[in-house]
Formats: structure tokens, sequence, C-alpha cells
């Protein structure tokens, strides 16, 4: 592109709307539980929908470190390095007291 007087040769020297922006408009955007593109949100998986042994453990150690009701807002992923450090620990000790060594049933129930 050849510059004259300021301007770069070849385009209008505006900006345009991105796109996006404009199909967001188009389709509504902004509407409870939709994207932009008018496709449904996927609802976050249940944090306590894992009923396994290791499942309930992290269930019973959140809720002895006070963290039950982050965990039901947030996820399990709502929580810090140091929160899920500890609810780790917790759990490692629970299966150890309770003898099952924190290891997983060969069978695989």
């Amino acid at each position: 592109m050849r510059r004259v007087a300021g301007k770069a040769r070849g385009g209008a020297g505006e900006r345009t709307p991105g796109r996006g922006r404009r199909r967001e408009a188009e389709a509504g955007a902004g509407q409870v539980g939709e994207t932009p593109r008018g496709r449904k949100k996927k609802e976050p998986p249940d944090p306590f929908a894992d009923t396994s042994p290791l499942g309930l453990l992290k269930r019973e150690a959140a809720e002895r470190l006070g963290l039950l009701e982050k965990v039901r807002a947030l996820g399990w992923a709502g929580l810090s390095a140091a929160e899920t450090g500890r609810v780790g620990a917790l759990v490692s000790r629970l299966a150890r007291e309770r003898g099952d060594g924190g290891r997983r049933d060969p069978d695989g129930a």
C-alpha cells in the first residue's frame, strides 16, 4: 500500500465494527441461558454426582474443612490450590484411617 497524504491507499480509512459484534446483535445475544450464537449453555456438572468411595471421601473432607457451600456454589474447580491441597491431604488421611489405603478397587467398582 502506498501512503498518500497520511491515508493508506486502497481502503476506506475507517474501521468497521467486527463481525462478532454484528452477529451478537442479530442473534439476540444477552438472553439468559444462550450464547451469542443462540446455542444453549451447558449446565455445570453436579459436584456431588460422584458416589464412588473416593467421591464420598472428598465430600466429607470438604464438609470438615468448611468448604462444602463453596463447592456447591462453584464446583470443585472453584477451589483455590491451597484449598484443593487441604482436601486432598484430608482424603488421604481418611482413607488410611479407614484401612483402604486410598487404593481403588481392582475390579473397577
